[in-house]
């Protein structure tokens, strides 16, 4: 496997492998003391695609809201290899009109000031079919390294890949996506494609659905 074929334009799409890490939904108030007897409505579809690529030393994060009615209220991504960290990151578009996006970690500094093995962000208005876009510098702990994200949050041997997590918000129910990405038996390519999707309970007695019951989702390459 080539891992510097920074040039190879073949795009890999994970869909399909059973990778499963579960969907939790839980409703707001007092959800956890109803469910006795109602019948539950479901929620349209919620679902996200999170695209890497760009420079892989500070690649470029593409976070779509595929949910038919739900917003995302929060996202975060894992370093993988936690002997590294992500450094500065920095928003680069929001397509919503009027929502907001905040960075809780790390900061917006590169080469130094806070680092983080996760990158995470907080929302409002993050509508259905939205798009938000940031990216993330790759570096060794505590050190301004050039690194390579495609073998930092996966491929990277015995450490830990990397785990999307995004949370949902639908009719007042609140619901959360996770997906663990794969390792590329395909080799390095330059750009990546995640996506999960399921659905939360929107019932008006608040029915909290077991964990993962409802999440068939996973990854896979074309």
């Amino acid at each position: 496997m080539n891992k510097n074929n920074a040039g190879d334009e073949k795009n890999s799409v994970f869909q399909n492998r059973s990778i499963v890490k579960g969907l939790r939904a839980v409703s707001l108030g007092a959800a956890m003391l109803a469910g006795l007897g109602a019948s539950a409505a479901m929620a349209g579809p919620i679902g996200f695609n999170l695209t890497i690529n760009g420079n892989t030393n500070v690649p470029t994060f593409t976070l779509t809201n595929q949910s038919t009615t739900a917003q995302i209220t929060d996202y975060s991504v894992t370093i993988g290899n936690t002997a590294l960290n992500f450094d500065g990151v920095t928003v680069q578009s929001f397509t919503t009109g009027s929502g907001t996006a905040t960075l809780v970690t790390p900061d917006t500094t590169d080469n130094g000031g806070i680092r983080a093995d996760l990158i995470d962000f907080n929302f409002t208005g993050f509508d259905a079919g939205e798009v938000f876009q940031h990216n993330g510098d790759v570096d060794v702990d505590n050190s301004n390294t050039i690194q390579d994200y495609r073998t930092t949050m996966f491929n990277n041997g015995a450490a830990l890949n990397s785990v999307i997590t995004v949370g949902f918000i639908d009719d007042g129910i609140v619901g959360e996506l996770v997906l663990e990405m794969p390792d590329d038996t395909n080799g390095v390519q330059s750009s990546y494609s995640f996506t999960a999707s399921g659905n939360i309970d929107t019932g008006t007695n608040g029915t909290v659905p077991e964990p993962g019951a409802l999440a068939l989702f996973g990854i896979g390459l074309l």
